[in-house]
């Protein structure tokens, strides 16, 4: 019976039952992705997105936001952002852009006064910031994969290594 149930627990991970906070979506090679958060930004908000901790854009209005080209590059020219509603697209997508995003968003005090996050006069697109903690308050997380057919060589391995931990536990 102890066996049934570890079999059955390992089957909703496997299904990804435990990961609801993180939204995952696949996105074909060279393909846009639209990165989507569940409410619209309010003009006293800043949005932040991370793509694996790294700062890729800082989203407040289009004359003081910024889009980062992230490590080697990686974005340069392929992120596109809604001033309105805070979401995110990836254009022309490539292997190297899978992984975790995350959205952030810092709500300032009526007076206006927030933590200047973009110092420079001028947004500086090869600046690389790494998270270190968290400026505001998490709102949603992505998992991206990138693929040429249905499934990815990255979920092909999350799923066989699960089932091989399951097959552990029930030894």
């Amino acid at each position: 019976m102890a066996g049934y149930f570890v079999l059955s627990l390992c089957f909703l991970l496997v299904d990804g039952v435990f990961s609801a906070d993180i939204v995952k979506e696949s996105v074909k090679d060279g393909r846009s992705v639209t990165l989507r958060i569940d409410n619209t930004k309010q003009p006293n908000e800043m949005m932040l997105w991370y793509f694996n901790n790294i700062r890729i854009a800082l989203i407040n209005d289009p004359t003081t936001s910024c889009l980062y080209d992230g490590v080697g590059g990686t974005f340069s020219d392929r992120l596109q952002v809604d001033y309105e509603t805070g979401s995110l697209t990836i254009t022309e997508t490539r292997p190297e852009h899978a992984g975790r995003y995350e959205a952030e968003i810092i709500r300032r005090d009526g007076s206006g006064k927030s933590e200047s996050l973009n110092r420079l006069s001028k947004c500086d697109s090869t600046r690389i910031t790494q998270k270190t903690n968290n400026l505001g308050e998490t709102i949603k997380t992505f998992q991206v994969t990138v693929s040429d057919s249905g499934l990815s060589l990255g979920v092909v391995a999350e799923h066989v290594w699960l089932l091989f931990f399951c097959w552990l536990l029930l030894l």
